[in-house]
């Protein structure tokens, strides 16, 4: 059975040989020293971004690979400096998007001359971006995780969100799939192929700040639909775009949800959700809401984003969800994707006790069908090839 009719399986609970499975291998990672170890070098080079994600496909037999690079200009010119250790560095213009229809997530395509690949570099390096418009954004990438962090919202209240909507915007017609079409011509049509966009809440708390997001829901609910009706729409047609130039899955990043009420929830992320999610399935995709946190008490209310996967089902001491609550609540009405803990055995333990750690995952998350096996998240800095190989191999010979 083809990997990507596994999955279409598991989402419609349909019969199938065995359970789909992925390692949630974020972008950037290599096994130097036999250790899955974050690598700056593939947060600034997309191509070797690109030849990671093959050789791990290949080498662990996934049957899904996601947050591929798509590159999305933005409409608004702008001008990107960097710096290290208060060292003025150049980087190539335009900035793109990575996976995303937000403008600014990703560090540019390639970094030339500036040293960053350099292994002994550590520390932060400091993005700062000015737009035409007037519009400033400061972003912080670790070089030694390869995380990035906002160091200052990106804009001081809601209302700047509006006015400056069109640097949110990304030039469809100038989008470049070729990182997309590299990775299909490299795995075949058989492997299914996901990229990301953020949930309009998320998103939000990401420009504004979370504690301003949390305020705004109750002192300015109105303005906060507006400006989630306009990034609905940028997500929405970015997805459709991804869609019909190849990409079979969607991701819908909602990490922030996690942390609403059931009723803040219904009102503020579902109803842009489900418009996502909609349009991706009227477009021939399907769609996986990403949900790294605690999940227990909005299991009812995500099926109204009517996506056909639910992600990362994380379990404790990292979330609150297991995989058998998961099943009993809602496992007859979405697919469930999940629920490895990335920082159990599968990091620490050896492949025997890594191993047994997913076949309880399996032996919960199995019966009824509509199951994808995953890690409940990224995989964690220094997690042993040889576990990862283990469970692979496992789930292959079922």
């Amino acid at each position: 059975m083809k990997a990507i009719d596994r999955i279409k399986a598991a989402a419609n609970f349909s019969e199938y040989d065995r359970p789909a499975f992925d390692f949630f291998e974020e972008a950037g990672y290599l096994f130097p020293n036999g250790k899955y170890t974050p690598s700056r070098r593939l947060w600034m080079d997309y191509n070797e971004q690109v030849d990671a994600r093959i050789k791990f496909q290949k080498r662990f037999n996934t049957d899904l690979i996601f947050d591929i690079p798509v590159l999305i200009p933005t409409r608004i010119p702008h001008k990107v400096t960097l710096f290290y250790k208060d060292k003025k560095l150049s980087t190539p213009s335009p900035l793109y998007s990575s996976v995303s229809a937000m403008a600014w997530n990703a560090m540019p395509p390639k970094l030339k001359g500036d040293g960053l690949l350099d292994d002994g570099l550590t520390g932060l390096v400091v993005k700062k971006v000015i737009w035409d418009n007037g519009l400033e954004s400061e972003e912080a990438l670790d070089l030694e995780t390869g995380t990035s962090d906002v160091t200052q919202p990106v804009f001081s209240q809601a209302e700047d969100i509006i006015k400056h909507i069109d640097c949110l915007k990304g030039d469809l017609t100038k989008a470049d799939f070729s990182y997309l079409y590299r990775i299909r011509k490299a795995v075949g049509n058989d492997i299914a192929l996901s990229g990301t966009v953020i949930d309009p809440v998320s998103a939000i708390g990401w420009y504004l700040g979370i504690e301003s997001l949390m305020y705004m829901i109750f002192d300015n609910p109105v303005v906060l639909k507006t400006i989630c009706d306009e990034l609905c729409n940028i997500c929405l047609e970015t997805s459709v775009a991804m869609i019909k130039n190849g990409m079979d899955m969607i991701r819908l990043g909602a990490a922030t949800a996690c942390l609403f009420s059931p009723d803040i929830f219904l009102e503020f992320c579902a109803p842009y959700q489900q418009r996502i999610c909609n349009a991706v399935r009227e477009a021939g995709g399907m769609t996986h809401l990403h949900m790294c946190g605690n999940v227990k008490t909005l299991m009812e209310p995500i099926l109204s984003s009517k996506a056909d996967i639910l992600e990362t089902l994380t379990p404790p001491p990292l979330g609150n969800t297991t995989m058998l609550e998961a099943k009993k609540t809602i496992g007859q009405k979405i697919c469930l994707k999940g629920n490895l803990s990335p920082t159990g055995a599968l990091r620490d333990g050896s492949p025997t006790e890594a191993l047994e750690e997913a076949k309880k995952c399996l032996q919960e998350g199995m019966p009824g069908g509509a199951f994808i096996f995953s890690v409940a998240d990224n995989l964690a800095s220094g997690t042993p090839e040889e576990n990862i190989a283990a469970i692979a191999e496992y789930i292959t010979s079922l």
